[in-house]
C-alpha cells in the first residue's frame, strides 16, 4: 500500500487519468458538435418557421431559438453525464484510497 508523507501529493492510476482525459475529450467533442447543430436548427428553422407559418420575426426568431437550444442541450447531456459520472467514480476511488492511508 502506498504511504502518504506530508509532503507528497496523491499519485493517480495512469488509467484512471486515461478514463478522465478520453471522457473530457468526448465532451469537448460532443459540445462543439452539439454547438454547431444547434445553430444550424437555430438558422434552418427560423427559414422553415417563415415558409410554414405566417409568424412575425420576433416569434419566429424566438421559436427557433428555442429549437436550436433545445437540440444542442439534448445532444450534449449524455456526453456531461458520462463525464460527471467518470469524475465521480475517480474521485470517489481516490478518496477511499486516501482515507485507508490515514488511517
Amino acid at each position: 500500500m502506498q504511504q502518504l508523507a506530508p509532503h507528497t501529493d496523491y499519485v493517480y492510476d495512469p488509467k484512471d487519468i486515461a478514463r478522465v482525459k478520453s471522457a473530457f475529450h468526448d465532451l469537448q467533442k460532443s459540445e462543439e458538435r452539439g454547438y454547431i447543430y444547434g445553430l444550424g436548427t437555430w438558422i434552418f428553422s427560423y427559414w422553415a418557421f417563415g415558409k410554414t407559418f405566417n409568424w412575425g420575426t420576433g416569434t419566429r426568431g424566438i421559436a427557433s431559438l428555442l429549437l436550436g437550444a433545445y437540440v444542442m442541450t439534448s445532444y450534449t447531456h449524455s456526453a456531461r453525464v458520462y463525464y460527471s459520472a467518470i469524475a465521480q467514480d475517480v474521485n470517489s476511488k481516490v478518496s477511499r484510497h486516501i482515507n485507508s492511508m490515514i488511517q
